[in-house]
């Protein structure tokens, strides 16, 4: 049986809360060997299995303030199944063939899953994708568009979907973005 155990400190007017997420990281979950936990949760160290091909996070980069993490909370009507709908939208300018290499390289490793960890624009760390059988996958709002008139945009929308349980909400990672094994 669960339990409350702390509250919630509210809003502290010191605090920023700018949104957006700046950068983001994906790596094949396969290519994560260990992960290190601290006590409430956020994840203090991750270990790469080593190759080759050595296991790395790769950034992708998308265009500024574009980028969105979305967590649903999907609750029982009994309040005892909780799981977690994790969406991520951003938009890449320009499709090109490095664009289409990516996307089908992301679209083959949907099946075994991804792991994500993402800056966001408060300066919070995230990582998410780390349960195991439920992995980050390409979305489904995953599309290129060349737009109609020379003066829309032509452009690529990344979606990426986990669905998983409570334990798998985005938590931080304490190493902060200069501890990404890229």
């Amino acid at each position: 049986m669960g339990q409350i155990t702390a509250g919630l400190a509210g809003f502290d007017c010191s605090t920023i809360c700018a949104g957006g997420i700046k950068r983001l990281w994906l790596t094949n979950r396969d290519d994560i060997a260990t992960i290190t936990y601290g006590v409430d949760g956020e994840v203090t160290a991750i270990t790469m299995v080593v190759g080759p091909p050595a296991g790395v996070f790769y950034e992708v980069k998308l265009k500024t303030n574009t980028k969105q993490l979305i967590e649903q909370f999907n609750v029982t009507e009994d309040g005892c199944g909780v799981t977690i709908t994790q969406t991520f939208t951003g938009i890449a300018p320009c499709f090109s063939q490095d664009t289409r290499k990516f996307l089908q390289e992301v679209a083959a490793q949907s099946c075994c899953g991804m792991a994500v960890i993402h800056e966001e624009n408060s300066g919070f760390v995230g990582i998410w994708g780390l349960i195991d059988d439920l992995p980050v996958r390409l979305g489904g709002g995953t599309q290129t568009d060349t737009g109609a008139n020379l003066t829309d945009p032509n452009q690529v929308t990344l979606e990426l979907v986990c669905n998983t349980i409570a334990n798998g909400q985005k938590t931080e990672f304490t190493p902060g973005v200069v501890g990404i094994p890229v």
